[in-house]
């Protein structure tokens, strides 16, 4: 018995599309150059097949699934790349009032021959979205580990409008943190720490 690897990830991905009653719609190229890219970042096979997941369930809701931004991400290993902060953002505010339904822990392809239970990842999103910031470290450790330790020395303060962060990060890591904060609806500022 194999586990789950980015050599067979498309053929699970098929399968759980195809027990959701869904077509696998997906350029081979750009599918490809999404699985380096995943691979490049560290993220694991069951990371982005749980990904998948829940965008299914984020597109099968009864108000989001509807708007024209989900409508148009195609539920494929190049759209969950590019739209992954945004699922990852948004998920947890559906996951809070709605049982999971569609996910790796609840899907079980013949390769994996794993038992469906819940993630300790789907519990913690779950019970630490009242704590945005909380949220947020839960999320980043699917980063790289020198963006985990950037993130993990940084404080932040929220209100209903913005989020202060205590901390400079470099670039590239400071587009990933404002992506997720404005897909919240929330305005960030950076404020170097005192030295």
């Amino acid at each position: 018995m194999s586990e789950l690897t980015y050599l067979n990830i498309t053929e699970n991905l098929k399968l759980l599309l195809e027990m959701q009653g869904r077509s696998y719609i997906y350029d081979v190229r750009k599918e490809a150059s999404a699985i380096t890219k995943f691979t490049m970042e560290g993220f694991k096979p069951d990371y982005v097949l749980e990904l998948i997941g829940k965008l299914i369930e984020i597109k099968r809701h009864s108000k989001l699934g509807k708007e024209n931004f989900w409508k148009g991400c195609a539920v494929n290993l190049s759209d969950a790349y590019a739209y992954r902060v945004k699922i990852e953002t948004v998920y947890p505010t559906i996951a809070t009032i709605t049982s999971p339904t569609v996910g790796v822990e609840n899907f079980q392809p013949a390769i994996m021959q794993k038992p469906a239970t819940q993630s300790k990842d789907a519990m913690n999103r779950v019970s630490t979205w009242s704590d945005p910031w909380q949220t947020f470290l839960n999320w980043s450790k699917k980063l790289t580990g020198s963006s985990q330790s950037e993130i993990a020395k940084m404080t932040a303060v929220l209100d209903d409008k913005m989020i202060l962060i205590t901390g400079y990060p470099p670039e590239h890591l400071q587009n990933i943190i404002t992506q997720y904060w404005t897909n919240i609806g929330l305005s960030v500022v950076y404020k170097k720490p005192n030295n």
